[in-house]
């Protein structure tokens, strides 16, 4: 399904309904540039010299797209469905409709490499939809940066009155004092306010008014400034009594508008397991759609703080392709700058998404078969011809499909490539029963292997055509990497991480994150031209890698 700007809230309780119900979640994203880690000469980066070109390019360039695949057991099916959403991103401003001077303190700088500007046309990405209609995002700091400058009267720096010229200065003590007599008069709210004229003659000057409305900020909080626009006292600022503290209508305002300006960042926060709820406006995903339908009933319903507390407790694991690189882009774009160090990274990361699975890094590191194609088109074409377990995708009724290198379609990819080179590896390890749709034996002792990849099923195979999923070998985006052995399972504790959500069914098809299965392949990615990486909390600085 295509996600942008405008239905990205109307479509948002569905795409957090879709990760609640989840037990996995496949991205893909595309981006204006990316970074090449592999020297041409020949000559072998160190891991922090790699991260450093990585952290570079993400933050020069911008995430343009991004596609999320959920998908969970369906245990009457004995395999998976899945569901594909694909964001289109904008690191624009709504300068329309947005407080110019936010979008002054906000503004980012867009580029483009001309590598990827060739790659991605080629591919028939759109670079105006995405920019004129891809969805707005805040990450953290820009949300912080934004709730301080919403908070301002006048969105400026603090005025010290003894830096300005005598007649201000009288002025200032002037409105004091004035306030302050009002206040004695009037110790409770009346309704009669009393009014702050230019004592020169003739309308407030911005900078008095300003003044006026600093004052009130600081010192009065149960007093209320109001321009008065109408009658024979224009001009002048109106001051009442209120019967307690409340924030303003304009900071109200402001602080909605930048609510929703951090729009995609809501459903990555979700998935990281953080607060999101309090930013979402009921009436953006319910009253300003004029939509019927399931949908429409879902919105009305929907719970956002249930949401929130049950993807806290438990969220989708984290599947990507390749996805070193991609993980730098998504903290950088949505939550915070890249940090300095390769180490601080690896520990941020694994701290918003403790339990992660890279398609490219579990075919690399298991020798088993050879493959000549591996970007993620040539592996999923491969795997896709094994027919458990079955996967049932949904389509949106009408829709045309998509082809690779479009970030929604690329994810789709990476969910079945994982589930059916899942089974692939498990069957090689002698781990799956004979049954029909196969479940995976317990037994620990050494078996002979079997490869189902010998097995053409037509009945798949025909499936795939009709999905868009079968296409001509092409390379990938992203460098190739050669490993040469296997690699060994890392010793780090994979079990002290959120709970894992799964249908009791499910655990017959993909074993358990605890299970020594993920030991050899879970949170454990390679980096081109350098070697592998594991994303766990490091004891030591580079405790945490491998050749």
């Amino acid at each position: 399904m295509e996600v942008d700007r405008r239905n990205f809230f109307w479509l948002l309780p569905t795409m957090l309904s879709e990760a609640q119900k989840a037990r996995f979640v496949a991205i893909d994203i595309e981006m204006s540039g990316i970074a090449f880690t592999q020297d041409r000469g020949g000559v072998r980066r160190s891991f922090q010299d790699s991260y450093t070109k990585i952290k570079e390019a993400a933050e020069e360039f911008q995430l343009l797209q991004i596609g999320f695949t959920f998908f969970h057991c369906d245990e009457k099916l004995s395999g998976y469905r899945t569901r594909t959403f694909n964001c289109h991103v904008s690191p624009l401003f709504p300068i329309a409709y947005f407080p110019n001077y936010l979008t002054r303190q906000l503004d980012r700088k867009f580029s483009v490499s001309a590598r990827s500007y060739s790659f991605l046309r080629q591919h028939n990405f759109d670079f105006s939809h995405a920019l004129d209609n891809g969805v707005y995002y805040l990450n953290r700091e820009e949300q912080r940066a934004a709730k301080n400058i919403c908070i301002s009267t006048t969105n400026k720096q603090h005025i010290d009155p003894l830096t300005l010229d005598e007649n201000y200065q009288n002025f200032y003590k002037h409105t004091r004092a004035a306030i302050e007599k009002f206040i004695n008069l009037h110790p409770q709210p009346s309704g009669t306010p009393t009014i702050i004229k230019n004592p020169n003659g003739g309308d407030l000057t911005k900078l008095q008014t300003r003044l006026i409305h600093q004052l009130v900020r600081d010192e009065y909080p149960l007093c209320s400034a109001e321009v008065v626009n109408t009658g024979s006292l224009t001009g002048c600022v109106s001051i009442n009594l209120i019967e307690r503290a409340e924030k303003p209508e304009w900071e109200l305002e402001n602080l909605e508008a930048a609510q929703k300006l951090s729009g995609l960042q809501i459903l990555l926060e979700a998935l990281a397991g953080g607060s999101f709820a309090e930013r979402v406006n009921r009436k953006w995903v319910y009253h300003d759609n004029p939509g019927t339908g399931p949908i429409k009933e879902l919105n009305k319903q929907f719970d956002f703080y249930q949401c929130e507390a049950s993807l806290k407790e438990s969220r989708p694991i984290l599947i990507g392709h390749n996805i070193f690189q991609d993980l730098a882009f998504i903290y950088q774009t949505f939550f915070e700058p890249l940090p300095p160090g390769f180490g601080d990274f690896l520990t941020k990361v694994h701290g918003l998404f403790p339990r992660i699975a890279d398609t490219k890094f579990m075919y690399q590191s298991n020798n088993h078969i050879t493959i000549r194609n591996q970007s993620l088109e040539g592996l999923h074409n491969y795997y896709a011809k094994i027919q458990h377990p079955i996967i049932v995708s949904w389509r949106e009724p009408g829709s045309s499909g998509a082809a690779a290198h479009n970030a929604g379609f690329d994810s789709e990819m990476t969910a079945i490539l994982f589930l059916k080179q899942t089974r692939a590896l498990l069957t090689a390890e002698g781990r799956m029963n004979n049954a029909p749709n196969g479940q995976i034996a317990k037994s620990e002792g050494e078996k002979k292997v079997i490869s189902l990849l010998d097995v053409e099923e037509p009945e798949m195979l025909e499936a795939l055509r009709g999905w868009n999923a079968l296409f001509e070998d092409e390379t990938d985006s992203k460098e190739p990497v050669v490993t040469e052995k296997k690699v060994p399972a890392h010793k780090g504790d994979l079990s002290m991480v959120p709970r894992e959500r799964h249908p009791s069914g499910d655990l017959n098809i993909i074993p358990a994150w605890t299970d020594p299965f993920w030991r050899t392949y879970g949170n454990r990615t390679s980096i081109a031209g350098v070697g592998h990486v594991t994303f766990t909390r490091p004891l030591l600085y580079g405790g945490c890698v491998e050749d």
